[in-house]
């Protein structure tokens, strides 16, 4: 086997597999329900079950989970990947444990996913159910918690119906420390003033703590510093550049309650902007995290509002957003909220003149529609669109450098045969003698003379 065969063989091997990663399961089973009931202890503890539905026997992989999972149907264990006859419905349950981290500040997540013949489910799961029990507060989740139950063990539980199935991350800290921390924002004179003062209050509720420091940030270009700027400080680390307030507490009593003020002004009144969450550490581990402050202006919302209700051709003739606002006149979904008004239940403010209206936003609520999200038919178009053209290079690169290249040496003699008269039987018959291929003659024949009637076209 020489190298341009290897090569020919590697490159086939690539276009496969790139084709095959792109594959979508499209037969008939898929997920109607997941169940699972997560519990921290020394590790983390899963015990889940799914139901699938269909009709048709399907290879299921759960990838996700670790190499001595027990995963069970009909009483018998089958392990990670295995082939299922389903008519119908039926019902696999699966068990593990996982370490965690030995740091105070620890991290885990649940991933239901599942592969069907090697690949993923394009459909949407009726139902699915995780239920936490831990013995502390968590700290942030992936998702919202639709109950939370607090005791001597903790428990959250997400539901959602009709998603695509996603990972469910959570941390939490295992320090004793109960804090409560509250930040309360402007009022609607100080947006009137131009500026507003952010209170941020703690109150210990557990054991006296040492070392705590206190930390939040914003861009630059969102906020300016009016009071105390000490406390400010520009941090440039890479690309993340931030304006970032840090206290330090070397001791917090117990039943304590301490407040810190600042002052800001919002640069861009046309723009919308955001005060990252305020984050508690005590000896450099995370113990609290509060919830992120965003301002959206009320021009902002109105042109989201109406690239999202008005017709392209529409929005083309309004090409100007402040025409929209101020000049023409505006469908009800667009009208602009009066003072006091509230809009999608954010209370409305002004600020400079311009509509503005705040929400705090939790943590916890980061990605709530995470699982909802559609598949990214756009990115999944330009995957196949780049794979296409990285195919057609390579079909492209392989005729380049795997084509027989004509036999110049060849050509020329014809060429000069030719030049003195002979026909090409004549020349043919010769070449022949010589142990040349008949079918290598002829392409050279058509070489030579396509040459040659190019030179005397010249």
């Amino acid at each position: 086997m020489n190298k341009k065969t290897i090569l020919a063989g590697l490159m086939f091997i690539l276009m496969i597999n790139i084709a095959y990663s792109l594959e979508f399961y499209k037969g008939t089973v898929n997920v109607n329900s997941i169940d699972a009931n997560l519990t921290i202890g020394e590790e983390l503890e899963v015990a889940a079950e799914y139901t699938f539905i269909g009709n048709e026997k399907v290879n299921l992989d759960f990838f996700n989970f670790p190499e001595d999972a027990v995963v069970m149907y009909d009483g018998v264990n089958y392990g990670k990947k295995f082939d299922l006859e389903i008519n119908g419905d039926a019902i696999v349950t699966v068990s593990y444990t996982e370490q965690l981290n030995e740091e105070d500040f620890k991290t885990a997540s649940f991933n239901p996913n599942v592969y069907f013949n090697g690949n993923l489910n394009t459909k949407r799961i009726n139902s699915t159910s995780i239920n936490l029990d831990i013995p502390y507060k968590i700290i942030s989740a992936s998702n919202i918690p639709i109950e939370i139950v607090y005791g001597k063990r903790n428990n959250y539980l997400w539901k959602s119906n009709d998603v695509y199935a996603s990972r469910l991350s959570f941390s939490w800290n295992t320090q004793d420390i109960d804090l409560l921390i509250k930040r309360e924002y402007p009022n609607m004179d100080e947006f009137l003033e131009g500026a507003f003062t952010l209170t941020t209050t703690l109150t210990n509720k557990g054991n006296p703590i040492d070392n705590m420091v206190l930390v939040t940030s914003f861009m630059p270009s969102d906020f300016e510093v009016i009071s105390p700027k000490k406390d400010f400080e520009t941090i440039i680390d890479g690309n993340d550049v931030r304006v970032e307030w840090k206290k330090e507490i070397p001791y917090f009593d117990s039943g304590e309650t301490l407040q810190f003020e600042y002052k800001l002004k919002i640069n861009d009144a046309a723009a919308s902007v955001v005060l990252r969450p305020l984050n508690a550490y005590v000896d450099g581990s995370l113990v609290a995290v509060t919830n992120k402050l965003e301002f959206f202006s009320e021009e902002s919302i109105i042109e989201q509002n109406t690239r999202g209700d008005i017709a392209d051709r529409e929005f083309e003739k309004r090409n100007d957003i402040g025409r929209v606002l101020n000049k023409e006149p505006m469908e009800p979904t667009l009208r602009v909220p009066k003072i006091g008004e509230n809009l999608d239940g954010k209370e409305v403010f002004i600020f400079e003149g311009k509509k503005y209206v705040y929400v705090e936003k939790s943590l916890l609520d980061a990605t709530e529609a995470e699982g909802k999200k559609e598949l990214p038919l756009l990115s999944i178009r330009s995957i196949v669109l780049i794979v296409l053209f990285l195919i057609i290079s390579l079909i492209i690169l392989y005729f380049k450098l795997f084509r027989k290249k004509p036999d110049h040496k060849i050509i020329k003699y014809i060429q000069l045969r030719l030049e003195e008269g002979y026909t090409q039987s004549q020349i043919t018959e010769y070449l022949l003698k010589l142990n040349i291929d008949k079918k290598k003659i002829e392409e050279c024949f058509v070489i030579a003379k396509k040459e040659m009637k190019y030179r005397e076209m010249r």
